[in-house]
């Protein structure tokens, strides 16, 4: 839902949320009219929308994404807090981890319920705090010498992604638990993997000259090992979500 340079080499990253976007299409069930997702990314879950019988569209701010996704997707290049779309034309929506990344997330929650038909439901996830990624975020700001910007996990509280709902007046408010796992082959590979795969370190870890990463790097790979276990000669780091969902106001203002 950002810059392209943030997002590049997100692949990885994808492919990891992807059965968060599973999750995400079970509890949405059958949708009486088009879906849609909100910061689509690389179309992973578009896909697995119209697999499951889903009339899909996908938009998202990442024109570098948008490219890497299917030609087979559905997908258009636009702001989530402007949806360029009729009040009332989808029967349902998601947003697998990209809420979170949206600047003003009151106003693209908003947008969704303009777009959406009434009792239509959302259903959006978001990382729970306390993760690898605020971890390794800060120390790669340390190494930078600048100040620590946490990472977005706010809408992973449960009543924080209750008000936000709430607020833009959906009802029926329910949250649902999950986790998503990273394997790897070494400490080394995590560090390796994790710290190009998710765009704020990306970009972080890029800043870092080459004597700055080698102090930096053991550091990383102690935040990793103090999350990480070990299952059949493999490192394992769990990712834990919430999952918010909401029926759309019957009647809105449209």
């Amino acid at each position: 839902m950002t810059d392209d340079a943030r997002w590049q080499g997100y692949a990885p990253m994808a492919r990891h949320v992807a059965p968060a976007a599973a999750h995400l299409l079970e509890l949405l069930g059958p949708a009486s009219g088009p879906l849609l997702d909100l910061g689509s990314g690389t179309g992973l879950a578009l896909t697995m929308a119209a697999d499951g019988g889903h009339e899909a569209i996908g938009i998202d701010a990442s024109l570098g994404q948008l490219t890497a996704a299917s030609a087979a997707c559905v997908h258009a290049a636009a702001d989530a807090r402007s949806l360029p779309f009729r009040s009332a034309s989808f029967g349902g929506a998601i947003s697998n981890v990209a809420l979170i990344f949206v600047p003003e997330p009151a106003v693209a929650v908003g947008e969704v319920a303009r777009v959406l038909r009434g009792g239509a439901r959302f259903a959006f996830s978001a990382w729970r705090a306390d993760g690898w990624p605020d971890a390794c975020r800060r120390v790669l700001a340390d190494a930078l010498g600048r100040p620590h910007r946490s990472f977005p996990t706010e809408l992973g509280d449960r009543d924080t992604a209750a008000s936000l709902l709430t607020d833009a007046g959906f009802t029926g408010i329910k949250h649902h638990n999950g986790t998503v796992r990273w394997t790897f082959r070494d400490l080394d590979d995590a560090v390796d993997t994790l710290t190009n795969a998710a765009g704020g370190l990306r970009l972080l870890r890029s800043e870092l000259s080459g004597p700055a990463w080698a102090e930096a790097k053991p550091l990383i790979a102690e935040q990793i090992s103090r999350r990480a276990g070990a299952i059949d000669h493999h490192l394992v780091l769990d990712d834990p979500y919430l999952i918010t969902t909401g029926l759309a106001p019957i009647a809105i203002s449209r």
